[in-house]
């Protein structure tokens, strides 16, 4: 998404990109490495070359969420760079920003304070998060939900199956609710329900990898539930396209699981936990099942619904691509992100 907002055409304005590519894998992500100060000071002097060149209005930047690592990283980069624009757009895209401050020390909230007081707009993508940045006073909040471009024509056809396809798409940790599911399953294969599972990601840990592959062997659950690796573009459209229902039981901080949309894009009934931001993108009943968090029993019986259900499966997939067409298009994403500058920019 970064990257259209990066090329859509603004005629109004001029736009200047500097990456914040402080880590270059998943796992480095949120972990001190003195390589990471390096990028961290090109990034500030980027900007102080922008600066010198002329005046900026908007300087738009993410915050992190709840770690306090990335929190060290935006002390540093905000109390150099915010001086040099007029004015200053958070989004927020992390999830937890409000449960940083509970981490925090006396000293360091005041220094948090500092940072990230009153910003001109604070962007959230859900209505239910605009509370999470209410304890740094932005003067302004606005509601922008992601939005992501429609594949759903890129892949040909529907590959039918013999018995019905679940699918989960995400980076493999416990807090994404893997082993809820690989429970669930077990209860599904227990009631001789038929389905087939499959797992689109990379484990975050060999350890976890392992924990995963035990518990499968135990339960007798090799034949049913798979796990691909990383897809990306087509290879993982396909996926979607070829699944039935998409599971998705996270309790993982974060706020609008891209995936989310990705199964609504694909006309794929949803059943989820109600967790964060989810509860305000699936309708419960209607375009998906929300089940209560590391609750296997009760995401079972949703899957089970949904398997043995043919055209309860094709409505709520029907609903839920209409209500991304609706809501959660990248031209509506990125028309209201620019309404967001031109407000703040008093363009």
């Amino acid at each position: 998404m970064q990257n259209h907002l990066v090329n859509a055409h603004w005629s109004w304005c001029d736009k200047k990109h500097i990456r914040l590519d402080f880590s270059d894998s998943i796992d480095q992500v949120g972990r001190f490495a003195l390589w990471k100060s390096w990028r961290l000071l090109r990034i500030v002097l980027a900007v102080w070359k922008e600066r010198l060149r002329g005046k900026i209005d908007v300087l738009f930047y993410p915050p992190c969420g709840r770690s306090r690592i990335p929190f060290y990283r935006d002390v540093l980069l905000l109390f150099l760079v915010r001086w040099c624009s007029r004015r200053l757009i958070f989004q927020f895209h992390a999830g937890g920003f409000n449960l940083l401050q509970q981490k925090l020390s006396a000293i360091e909230r005041w220094i948090a304070r500092k940072v990230y007081r009153q910003p001109d707009a604070a962007i959230v993508l859900l209505p239910s998060l605009a509370a999470e940045t209410r304890w740094i006073d932005p003067k302004h909040t606005f509601v922008v939900p992601n939005g992501i471009e429609d594949c759903y024509h890129r892949v040909n056809g529907k590959h039918r199956h013999d018995i019905p396809r679940i699918l989960f798409v995400g980076t493999l940790t416990p807090k994404k609710g893997i082993l809820d599911a690989i429970e669930a399953c077990r209860q599904l294969q227990e009631r001789k329900v038929p389905f087939s599972f499959l797992a689109v990601g990379d484990f975050s840990t060999e350890q976890f990898k392992k924990t995963a592959l035990n518990l499968i062997a135990r339960f007798n659950l090799s034949e049913s539930f798979h796990f691909s690796g990383v897809k990306v573009g087509e290879d993982k459209w396909r996926e979607y396209v070829c699944a039935d229902v998409f599971c998705f039981p996270t309790y993982e901080t974060e706020n609008l699981p891209v995936v989310i949309l990705e199964a609504m894009q694909f006309a794929l009934p949803i059943v989820a936990t109600r967790w964060r931001g989810i509860s305000d993108v699936i309708t419960d009943g209607e375009d998906g099942f929300l089940v209560p968090v590391r609750d296997p029993a009760a995401l079972a019986l949703k899957i089970e619904l949904l398997v043995c259900d043919k055209e309860l499966r094709i409505r709520m997939g029907k609903m839920g691509r209409e209500k991304y067409l609706q809501q959660y298009s990248l031209s509506q994403h990125l028309d209201k992100i620019e309404q967001v500058f031109r407000t703040v920019a008093n363009f």
